[in-house]
């Protein structure tokens, strides 16, 4: 006969699966049903993580002492801010109306500074001193008000989707940086496992 212990971890899993169970059935038939929604949806979740992330790291960060963890957390509010204007800024949002594609570019925009944030953020592990927070909030408070402007304001961001035609060759090309980028940090991160 099974202890409380096993009967209430039992149903602490079932609980668990079925509310699993029960949002991945609503996401599929919200996805059926406006796709738009389930995109934001989906887009809302990372951006609370991120800004989660952020928020843990932040508090914390006395007491972190690897240096990797600090930068890439406090990297995560700025990939947020990007990822949030993306949902925002995506085709059939009435937000930004002037014009269809500013999503595209901010993906690309956001997932660059993700993947070399997570890349270059070993170089600080071989530093002897620890990085000084709020330079690293000011470093990326200035680059993400640089990727805003380029992509709103002054619209030299590449452009990654046109018209009649589909992605553009900076667009998949970058993807697959993105992608040799995070593969890399991958191996990096599993060799300096400390």
């Amino acid at each position: 006969m099974p202890n409380k212990t096993a009967g209430g971890i039992f149903i602490n899993n079932t609980f668990y699966w079925l509310a699993i169970m029960t949002m991945m059935t609503g996401l599929y038939l919200t996805i059926r049903v406006d796709y738009l929604l389930f995109h934001s949806l989906i887009e809302l979740f990372s951006i609370i993580v991120a800004e989660t992330v952020f928020i843990v790291t932040w508090n914390s960060a006395r007491y972190i002492k690897n240096k990797y963890l600090i930068i890439v957390g406090i990297s995560y509010f700025f990939i947020g801010i990007l990822d949030l204007l993306h949902t925002l800024s995506y085709n059939g949002m009435p937000i930004f109306t002037d014009y269809d594609y500013y999503a595209n570019q901010l993906w690309i925009a956001a997932r660059s500074m993700e993947s070399c944030t997570l890349l270059l953020a070993f170089l600080l592990l071989a530093a002897k001193k620890s990085p000084n927070n709020r330079l690293i909030f000011l470093f990326y408070s200035l680059l993400t008000s640089f990727l805003i402007a380029a992509i709103f304001y002054w619209k030299i961001f590449p452009i990654c989707f046109v018209e009649g035609k589909g992605l553009t060759d900076f667009k998949i090309y970058s993807e697959y940086v993105i992608c040799i980028i995070i593969v890399s940090s991958i191996v990096l991160l599993m060799n300096n496992n400390k």
